[in-house]
């Protein structure tokens, strides 16, 4: 039989191991930088400050297709007036199709690269909301190490509060998404090269075409 010293020596060390308090879960905004802050903070910016000059030719494409021979200084304003890039994407789509609605038949090629551009397009802006969204953590779950990264579209209160339990918490964390250096790095250079294809769709596709594309007068209500 059991002696009354090891009862004794088992239920005080069952009560002590309960209430140690283990370290708080805790997802921080990384202020601190990470392991490699300086490249990762420099590769946000420059992936940033890449995809606004692609905007800028954007807008090089709607001012070809809507005011071909010269425009009012408000039109670039006017253009960055729809805030939603989809909604611009739209705009051009709808400007180049119905102007081109009496030529169709000439000018279907125009619409077809128009449309692989602008597919190409809502790809990249998809990449540049996970960085324009994203943010840099640090997850601290002690006894596990801690995990740093750029995140994009991370709900921390929720986070937090649907996966309290800590088996749960863990496989959550296990898939947390992070942005890497590289991949930053490599959306920017897609973001590059869009916007020279974009420069060239402008000046030597659209521009020509628009040009020659009949006025109407501006209506009049009697």
């Amino acid at each position: 039989m059991w002696g009354f010293g090891f009862i004794l020596r088992r239920f005080f060390t069952v009560s002590s191991n309960k209430n140690k308090k283990r370290p708080p879960f805790k997802i921080e905004v990384n202020l601190e930088g990470d392991d490699n802050g300086d490249e990762l903070a420099t590769a946000v910016g420059n992936a940033l400050g890449a995809w606004t000059i692609l905007e800028f030719q954007l807008s090089i494409v709607y001012l070809a297709a809507a005011h071909p021979h010269g425009f009012p200084m408000g039109a670039p304003a006017a253009f960055a007036s729809v805030i939603s890039f989809r909604g611009r994407l739209e705009m051009i789509s709808a400007l180049l199709v119905h102007s081109l609605d009496a030529n169709k038949a000439t000018h279907t090629d125009l619409i077809e690269k128009w449309e692989k551009r602008a597919k190409a397009l809502g790809k990249l802006c998809t990449r540049r909301n996970e960085i324009a969204h994203g943010v840099s953590i640090i997850v601290r779950d002690p006894p596990r190490p801690e995990i740093r990264g750029w995140t994009p579209h991370l709900n921390y209160t929720s986070f937090v509060l649907e996966f309290a339990d800590d088996t749960a918490r863990a496989r959550k964390i296990k898939k947390l998404r992070r942005l890497s250096v590289t991949e930053i790095k490599s959306a920017e250079a897609d973001f590059q090269s869009e916007c020279a294809r974009l420069g060239v769709f402008a000046h030597e596709d659209v521009l020509p075409i628009m040009q020659q594309i009949e006025r109407t007068e501006l209506p009049r209500l009697a």
